[in-house]
C-alpha cells in the first residue's frame, strides 16, 4: 500500500518516505500530549508535631491517593501506632493500625482505583491519632 502511495505521489524514492516519516512524527508529537487523561493533585500541610502529603492522582474519571505522613516532634521511635483520617468534600479514606519507620515516616501509595472526583480548589483535612494525642491539620494544593 505504502508502495502504491509513495509511487502515485509527487514524492518518489528514499527521500520521500524519509518526509512521510517525517511528518508523520511530527504530527504524532503533537497529538499525544493532548490526549493524555492523567493529572495529579498534591495537598501538603502541618502541625505542631506532624506534616502530611496526600497526592492524588486522576485517571479516566477515577482517583487514588499516595500519603505520606512524618512526625516532627521528637523522638520518633516512641511515637508507637498511629491512625489516620483524610477528609475531603466528597470522600474520606484512612487507616489505623499504622506503623512509622525509624525516621518517623510513614507512605502508602494507593493502588486501588476509587469513582471520585477531587476538585482542585478544596482543602484537605487530615486527622493522626496517636498514643500522645491527636491533631488535625489543613493541607492545602500545593501548585506544580
Amino acid at each position: 500500500m505504502f508502495k502504491r502511495i509513495i509511487k502515485n505521489s509527487q514524492f518518489k524514492g528514499e527521500d520521500s518516505v524519509r518526509r512521510y516519516g517525517l511528518i508523520l512524527l511530527i504530527v504524532l508529537t503533537g497529538i499525544i500530549p493532548g490526549c493524555q487523561l492523567s493529572d495529579t493533585l498534591t495537598f501538603k500541610g502541618a502541625s505542631e508535631n506532624w506534616q502530611a502529603k496526600v497526592v492524588v492522582h486522576k485517571a479516566s474519571g477515577q482517583e487514588s491517593e499516595d500519603v505520606i505522613i512524618t512526625y516532627t516532634g521528637d523522638k520518633p521511635e516512641n511515637v508507637g501506632m498511629i491512625e489516620y483520617q483524610v477528609e475531603a468534600p466528597s470522600w474520606g479514606s484512612g487507616r489505623s493500625g499504622v506503623e512509622l519507620n525509624k525516621e518517623g515516616v510513614f507512605m502508602n501509595e494507593g493502588k486501588s482505583l476509587n469513582e471520585r472526583n477531587t476538585p482542585e480548589y478544596v482543602e484537605l483535612l487530615m486527622t493522626i491519632n496517636w498514643e500522645d494525642g491527636s491533631e488535625t491539620l489543613s493541607l492545602k494544593r500545593e501548585e506544580e
